[in-house]
């Protein structure tokens, strides 16, 4: 998945939005992501990041204004990648 939104609360609201419903090993590159500013979508991902991120594994993206991660499984192995009663597979 790549999330490319520029601005704070549609990039948060995106976190939120997509994170749990993503499948155990799924990826998430955030675009805009700048390490030494805090505002726009770099304010979002680190909040997001500090606050709510849950599962997840960061991967370094080197000479690029991004950041990636990655979705683990849960500790008991169970894979909480869908709300309940919702499916996050999509296909035939």
């Amino acid at each position: 998945m790549y999330l490319d939104l520029d601005h704070y609360q549609p990039t948060l609201d995106a976190l939120r939005w997509i994170w749990p419903r993503m499948e155990t090993g799924g990826h998430l590159l955030c675009d805009d992501y700048l390490e030494r500013i805090d505002r726009l979508a770099t304010k979002a991902i680190k909040q997001w990041m500090r606050n709510e991120l849950q599962l997840g594994r960061v991967v370094e993206v080197e000479g690029r204004q991004q950041i990636a991660f990655v979705k683990l499984a849960s500790p008991d192995g169970h894979d909480e990648s869908a709300p309940t009663g919702a499916s996050a597979k999509v296909g035939s």
